[in-house]
């Protein structure tokens, strides 16, 4: 599988408002439509969290202030013997951020979803429960002739 590629981020805050800047993926066919319906069933909290804009606007990521979602990018480089979280149906690869805080990839979907969560809001996996069933009802498994 690919490395994660890690995706930069910076929020921005005026005046009670945040405004977070990610580069978005560019994915194309299954793993584009995939992602463009996972924009449009996104919930407005996560982690107790309302949404935050995004900068540029893309149906590829979203926001949360600090808690952030890409979709579409490259797969996680993901080991034989990981440990994998498992969480409304869908499997979540955890990494460990340097700067604290945890990535998590999903594996095993025609397009790749990243959250990543940082340390504030620990326990980090509790943004999941809020993500992972959108993501299981708009981001298909993939078959296993295409992983």
């Amino acid at each position: 599988m690919a490395a994660t590629a890690a995706l930069p981020v910076l929020v921005l805050t005026a005046c009670g408002e945040s405004t977070v800047s990610i580069t978005p993926p560019t994915p194309t066919g299954a793993a584009a439509a995939a992602c463009t319906a996972l924009d449009g069933a996104l919930p407005t909290t996560v982690d107790g969290v309302a949404s935050s804009a995004t900068d540029p606007s893309s149906p590829y990521t979203a926001a949360w202030d600090g808690i952030t979602l890409s979709c579409g990018g490259p797969a996680a480089d993901v080991p034989d013997d990981a440990q994998l979280l498992a969480v409304e149906g869908v499997d979540w690869y955890p990494v460990a951020l340097p700067q604290g805080g945890t990535r998590f990839a999903t594996v095993g979907r025609v397009a790749t979803v990243t959250v990543n969560v940082p340390s504030n809001h620990a326990p980090e996996a509790n943004a999941l429960v809020d993500l992972s069933a959108p993501v299981a009802s708009t981001v298909p498994k993939q078959n296993a002739k295409n992983a």
